[in-house]
């Protein structure tokens, strides 16, 4: 826990001690043991809370690697604030479809259609909500949800029955586990190997709970009971390989392929295409990142010495690829936007054009779609849309926030000629009309204002001087 600094199991830790304590106070009467620990859980979640304040008060330990990063958690920080964005795109969502949800991975599709702005800066395809419960409630709705909370309360029942198994110290050691776990789950989302584990422990329960089910085994005659016992591992050992091939080994080879695509020192293209192709033919879940880091590799490969028309072939199939796989996720607008840029970098501007706008209409207001967009505007110097379209991403967020779309739009009224109106907007924003920026440089030197090109230039070569000055002062030190 510690080596991979997990910050929902710290949260999770001091709740599953005290519910621990709690259930050790009911059975305190049970065992001198069991009240002993009732007081030290106690005394642990006190010594927990009062090392992780005492912590944050010291800058070796906060400017940690990995002991900073717990002392990050925080309800105020940016990384709280992005879960609970996160959370209210999952509950808008869950408004939209309230009884059977979204269906299996429905989130990404909540996701782009409720995008938060303010997420800009943060990871840009959220494909879980970070809290397993809201998971449940977008992917099955509130009866999906309704029927996982009862998996908690049908082992909360076989717990802490009055006609239950388990000894005091096994209710005290289960009730802290799954409430850990329960706490857990709250801030993050479920793995398979987790939920193989809960189910695993679920199935315990109630193996331990229902005495009349062994009773029935004891009853069974010998011959029946190998029969079965025969039967059930031959089925067991079939569905174990059918299901390792197709969702460990297959989409692992995959991997490896498509690591070999991006890795292999070969100079040869055609080699290199030939691992994408292989790993996209398998036809496993891995087929879609094949093909982004397809158009990955081109992208990387864009200025190499390559033919023309390797380099056709090249563009060719990437963009193929990340046709086939927009038609097979119509509602993503994640591939209509990689296919956009990859043809806005081969200066494909025309063509990257609809396919942008068709990204656009499912995520309207995602910053990096309207960027390219754009983007694609200025190559084909019609500075007027350009600029319509960056005021529009800038105009998202208060005048404060998303620097990125200020600049944005400063450079495409400059390119406009509209000059006057730029360098008003330049000194709203950021109290300058030569904030550092090497894209406003260049565009001045395009209209031929050079000398405010180059004050721009020279300022920011400057502000690069004093940071490595800076930089050496904190080295010696």
């Amino acid at each position: 826990m510690l080596a991979s600094a997990t910050r929902s199991a710290f949260v999770a830790l001091p709740f599953a001690l005290l519910i621990s304590g709690i259930a050790a106070f009911f059975q305190r009467m049970e065992s001198i043991s069991i009240k002993r620990f009732c007081v030290i859980s106690l005394a642990c979640i006190a010594l927990f809370t009062g090392a992780f304040i005492a912590l944050k008060q010291i800058p070796s330990a906060v400017s940690h690697p990995l002991l900073g990063r717990i002392l990050s958690i925080s309800l105020t920080g940016q990384d709280a604030e992005a879960r609970f964005l996160s959370w209210n795109i999952a509950l808008q969502g869950a408004r939209e479809q309230p009884l059977f949800g979204w269906g299996p991975e429905g989130f990404r599709h909540v996701f782009v259609k409720y995008y938060d702005p303010r997420l800009y800066g943060r990871e840009q395809w959220f494909d879980r909500a970070h809290n397993t419960y809201l998971d449940w409630l977008v992917q099955a709705g509130s009866i999906g949800l309704l029927a996982y909370l009862a998996l908690w309360f049908g082992l909360a029942h076989a717990v802490w029955h009055r006609d239950s198994p388990f000894s005091p110290w096994e209710k005290v050691t289960l009730s802290g586990m799954f409430a850990g776990y329960a706490a857990f789950n709250v801030f993050s989302f479920d793995t398979v190997t987790a939920s193989i584990l809960f189910f695993a422990f679920l199935a315990y329960a109630e193996w331990r709970f229902s005495e009349r089910r062994q009773a029935v085994l004891q009853s069974t005659p010998p011959f029946a009971k190998r029969a079965c016992r025969s039967s059930l591992i031959v089925l067991f050992v079939t569905a174990f390989l059918f299901i390792f091939y197709f969702t460990i080994a297959k989409p692992a080879y995959a991997a490896h392929l498509i690591n070999e695509g991006l890795r292999n020192p070969s100079p040869v293209l055609e080699t290199r295409l030939a691992f994408f192709t292989r790993a996209i033919s398998l036809r496993t879940f891995a087929t879609p990142e094949a093909r982004e880091m397809l158009m990955q590799f081109a992208v990387d490969v864009r200025d190499a010495p390559l033919r023309d028309d390797s380099r056709a072939k090249l563009l060719t199939l990437a963009a193929s690829e990340l046709a086939k796989q927009i038609e097979q996720s119509p509602k993503d607008p994640r591939y209509a936007m990689r296919l956009g840029v990859l043809l806005n970098i081969y200066r494909q501007y025309e063509i990257a054009i609809p396919i942008i706008e068709q990204a656009l209409a499912l995520s309207p207001r995602k910053q990096p779609i309207l960027y390219e967009l754009g983007t694609s505007y200025l190559n084909l110097k019609q500075f007027d849309k350009a600029a319509e379209v960056f005021k529009f991403a800038a105009e998202l967020l208060p005048e404060n926030q998303d620097e990125e779309s200020k600049k944005l739009y400063a450079v495409a009224l400059i390119y406009a000629g509209k000059v006057t109106e730029a360098e008003t907007y330049l000194i709203r924003i950021f109290g300058t009309t030569e904030p550092l920026e090497s894209r406003l440089a260049d565009a001045y030197a395009r209209i031929g204002q050079k000398d405010k090109s180059e004050r721009i230039l020279w300022l920011i070569r400057e502000r690069e001087e004093l940071e490595k000055k800076v930089k050496v002062i904190h080295t010696s030190q």
